[in-house]
């Protein structure tokens, strides 16, 4: 939520919902601040290494965590086989926690190793 400061001249200053609620008749310097602002974005940092799903033919998400804890700018996915077209053709979102695979149908019975990297930038 918004909220604004206004200082009077002596220095003193208040707080206040609406910029209307700010009396009039004075010379008011105002501020709009948050008193909840969001986090900083991390420094650059990137993340990366390799997991290995066992498919068992009914299973369509797969979490990859980047331990970040910020949503990346950027990730990168390569796959050990190439033929997994239900794996290969997936939707790739991600969160703050986890890259996430999302198939529309499930991938065949067997595994698959995936080389992630997940980068802030």
């Amino acid at each position: 939520m918004i909220k604004y400061r206004y200082y009077r001249p002596d220095g003193s200053s208040n707080e206040v919902l609406n910029i209307e609620d700010i009396p009039e008749g004075l010379p008011y310097d105002i501020i709009e601040f948050d008193p909840n602002p969001p986090p900083a974005k991390p420094n650059p940092k990137t993340n990366k290494n390799n997991i290995v799903f066992n498919f068992d033919g009914y299973e369509t998400v797969f979490r990859i965590s980047h331990e970040l804890g910020w949503v990346p700018d950027y990730i990168a996915i390569t796959v050990s086989d190439e033929t997994n077209s239900n794996f290969n053709q997936s939707i790739k979102s991600v969160d703050e926690n986890d890259i996430i695979i999302t198939c529309n149908d499930a991938p065949v019975s067997g595994s698959i190793t995936v080389w992630w990297s997940a980068a802030i930038i």
